[in-house]
């Protein structure tokens, strides 16, 4: 009997331990997130203009949109975020992939998508941004508060809505 008491106390242990360390991992991982910057960075647009840090406007929320012109979910996200393009006028989107300037201005004109002052286009044919933001899915988003920290990443579709919710967020 007092074998299995003492089992039992070893395995409640056990797995109150490995809980509070998977509660500290958590908290780590956020803090980590939250704590990393917009990547460095300087790629040509889809019309041979060099986009890089300097060019987006500071102490502004910024969206970056990883996406394959060929993936079906990206074309969906691309057809929400230009439903209500309007709704997104305050904040900076960048829209990057490892595909050609040519084949964007392809899908841009295949999805009907209007591009406005506050988008960019960037062609990362070399994966340099890919493998510094450690793109897993497409379409990949990830979300930088006005003081350029990363607050949150999506992998596929995020709904329009949410992606301005954490856009607006302080």
């Amino acid at each position: 009997m007092k074998k299995i008491i003492i089992v039992l106390v070893l395995f409640s242990a056990v797995c109150t331990i490995v809980y509070f360390l998977k509660k500290s991992e958590q908290r780590l991982q956020k803090i980590q997130e939250i704590s990393q910057k917009i990547p460095v960075f300087s790629l040509p647009d889809i019309n041979g203009k060099i986009v890089s840090n300097d060019t987006l406007r500071k102490n502004t929320a910024t969206l970056f949109l990883f996406f394959e012109p060929e993936c079906d979910n990206c074309r969906y996200e691309f057809e929400q975020i230009n439903l209500q393009k309007n709704a997104f006028a305050d904040y900076q989107i960048v829209f990057f992939t490892n595909q050609s300037a040519e084949i964007v201005k392809q899908f841009l004109a295949d999805v009907n998508f209007i591009v406005t002052e506050n988008m960019f286009f960037v062609a990362d044919t070399n994966n340099d941004l890919i493998n510094k933001m450690e793109v897993k899915a497409s379409p990949a988003v990830y979300i930088y508060n006005k003081k350029e920290n990363l607050t949150k990443k999506f992998n596929g579709i995020v709904k329009t809505e949410t992606l301005l919710k954490y856009l607006s967020e302080k």
